[in-house]
């Protein structure tokens, strides 16, 4: 397991293999990675039907991912139930 912290790089397969399972019809473009923060985030550009997009894949290597699948579920949440604006969350993996 990887410490605290980026960086904890995935393999260029490995990222298009979670998206692929996720957004099957979405094409991996360009994978770049955050150096920053706690969690380990990607920036990604996709292919997908309406074009190219600007997407951020955000995974969990900590033992509890029960406390950090929380914030994909309110964001949703706030997304549905009120006018505040918020980043779409795509697609939710409760297990790798």
């Amino acid at each position: 397991m990887a410490g605290y912290g980026p960086p904890d790089p995935l393999s260029r397969e490995t990222i298009r293999s979670m998206v692929a399972a996720v957004r099957p019809d979405w094409t991996v473009r360009v994978v770049e990675p955050c150096e920053r923060g706690s969690d380990v985030l990607y920036f990604l550009t996709v292919g997908a039907d309406e074009g190219s997009r600007e997407v951020v894949l955000k995974y969990c290597r900590f033992a509890d991912a029960s406390g950090f699948l929380t914030e994909p579920r309110v964001l949703s949440l706030v997304a549905s139930e009120t006018g505040v604006p918020v980043p779409e969350v795509e697609a939710v993996v409760d297990e790798h």
